[in-house]
């Protein structure tokens, strides 16, 4: 099942996000194809059988230290956007202490034993190891479920999928090292994963593919929730922005390159937008919408010097041999002073073509 999922994933343009998922789906894979080898092989009596046991266990052991830990990155980067490298880096600690106590188990047989027999038994200590999923999945069902409480009505479905993603293989990790011999950590992740592919395939509906940002359909159907929500001194602020000269980087640089560059673009928007309550989508082309709700000018101004800066980083940073910019337009309006989104919209785009034209003159 995990197999025909990864089959139908292949692509060259992955977001980070969706690169996690892949790796969760490959990691998963390998524990489940070690978990079964292990099984074949204990009690087995062929010549050189235990050795293989020996082999096979210390693989699985090494193995189960990475899927959880995958899956609480991708927890995070879906809640927050974006994944920071410090924060990997230190929920990685736990996996080197893993690692490390499975290098003693030849001595120590802490972790676990196989017999002269060849018969697998657990350590004294096999939880040392054993549980360091759970930190890895209880740091992901935290970090999900303050998410959750905190989201807009539209976002909670998304948040209440991904507390479905850990919570099932958390409860199979319990039932699993309370009931020696029951399997229920591995087939419960990959039931989770199952979901949560199913999840993100009806999500596509609303998703760009490539970017992996909020698509036409999505927004026009948060601008609407957004719109009916408006009241009174409430206001809403819109940024339209467009990527300058992009028919001239498909033209003499190529369409994948184009491809790439928007990926780029997007992933400058997303940064500019981490720890904004802010909506974000690409409308169409080249074209990309922020929506800002309960916001003022000084704030909208403030974002797009932000997605400047951001972008002059980005252009440092790839030298692909040319150069990204935005132009960029803003519009806003007040509860009471409201009278359709399309009269806003129209205003946003009209300051962001004016501002295109005036970079060209």
């Amino acid at each position: 099942m995990l197999l025909i999922i990864m089959e139908r994933g292949k692509s060259s343009l992955l977001t980070v996000t969706q690169r996690l998922f892949r790796h969760e789906l490959e990691a998963v894979t390998a524990v489940l194809l070690l978990d079964a080898a292990t099984w074949l092989l204990n009690g087995a009596g062929f010549p050189g059988a235990r050795g293989l046991s020996v082999f096979f266990n210390y693989l699985y052991w090494a193995s189960t230290l990475l899927p959880c830990y995958i899956g609480m990155l991708y927890c995070f980067c879906v809640v927050f956007g974006r994944l920071r490298r410090g924060t990997a880096l230190a929920f990685a600690v736990p996996i080197f202490a893993g690692a490390a106590l499975l290098a003693l188990n030849p001595r120590s047989g802490w972790i676990f034993a196989v017999s002269a027999a060849n018969v697998y038994a657990r350590g004294r200590y096999f939880l040392a190891v054993g549980a360091i999923p759970f930190i890895h999945m209880a740091a992901a069902v935290a970090v999900t479920a303050y998410r959750l409480f905190r989201a807009r009505p539209y976002e909670r479905r998304k948040y209440v999928m991904l507390m479905v993603f850990m919570v099932l293989p958390l409860f199979g990790a319990l039932a699993q090292i309370l009931v020696y011999g029951v399997v229920t950590l591995w087939p419960g992740l990959a039931l989770s994963m199952l979901m949560c592919y199913v999840y993100i395939q009806n999500g596509n509906l609303s998703t760009d593919p490539l970017t992996g940002l909020n698509n036409r359909g999505r927004f026009d159907t948060y601008t609407a929730w957004r719109w009916e929500a408006l009241r009174g001194t409430s206001s809403l602020y819109l940024i339209v922005l467009d990527v300058d000269k992009f028919k001239t980087i498909n033209d003499t640089c190529g369409h994948a390159e184009g491809d790439r560059a928007l990926v780029r673009a997007a992933g400058v928007l997303k940064r500019a937008m981490d720890g904004r309550g802010g909506f974000l989508a690409r409308i169409g082309g080249d074209e990309f919408a922020v929506v800002l709700g309960d916001a003022d000018a000084q704030e909208a101004e403030a974002l797009m010097a932000r997605i400047r800066t951001l972008m002059e980083e980005e252009n440092r940073a790839a030298r692909r041999g040319y150069e990204l910019s935005f132009s960029m337009g803003c519009a806003g309006v007040s509860g009471a002073e409201k009278t359709n989104f399309s009269e806003v919209f129209a205003r946003a785009d009209r300051a962001m073509y004016a501002e295109k034209k005036a970079a060209r003159a």
